[in-house]
C-alpha cells in the first residue's frame, strides 16, 4: 500500500487521478464500486493510504493525535486552489464544504462515504490549535 504523508493544510485531492495502490483497510473485502481511503490524523498532518478517483469513496478516519480533529472536505470552484480558499478574498468563495467528520476525539475511528465528481478538493481541520490558529 502506498502511503501519502502531507501536512493537513496541503492535503489537496485531485479527483480523476487514480492509482493501483491497494486501498483496502482490513481483511474484509472492499465494497464493490466504492473506493476506500484510510486517513490518519497524527499531530498536525494527515496520512492518506491512496489518492481517490471520481465516484463513491469510503473514508476511514483515524485520529491518532492527542487532540480532537476533524476531516472537513472542501470542493474548490473552477480553477481555484487551496491558497485561494485560505486567503478568503472578497467576492464569491473559492470553494464550498461538501461534507466531513467533525470533532473526532483522540484515538477514535469514524467512517464517511462521499460521492466525488471530477475536480479539486482539500481535506482540512479547522479546529484551533493551542496558539489559536486552526490545526490545518
Amino acid at each position: 500500500m502506498k502511503k501519502l504523508c502531507v501536512p493537513a493544510l496541503l492535503a489537496a485531492l485531485m479527483v480523476g487521478v487514480s492509482t493501483n495502490a491497494d486501498a483496502s483497510m482490513s481483511s474484509a473485502k472492499p465494497l464493490k464500486g466504492i473506493h476506500t481511503v484510510k486517513v490518519v490524523a497524527d499531530g498536525y498532518k494527515y496520512v492518506m493510504s491512496t489518492h481517490i478517483s471520481a465516484g463513491f469513496t469510503l473514508f476511514k478516519f483515524i485520529n491518532n493525535g492527542h487532540r480532537h480533529h476533524q476531516m472537513a472536505i472542501v470542493k474548490f470552484s473552477h480553477d481555484k486552489t487551496l491558497a485561494d480558499f485560505m486567503s478568503l478574498p472578497p467576492g464569491l468563495p473559492p470553494g464550498a464544504p461538501i461534507g466531513g467528520i467533525t470533532g473526532e476525539a483522540s484515538h477514535q475511528v469514524n467512517y464517511l462515504v462521499e460521492d466525488f465528481k471530477k475536480g479539486s478538493y482539500a481535506i482540512l481541520c479547522f479546529l484551533p490549535a493551542k496558539n489559536g490558529k486552526m490545526h490545518a
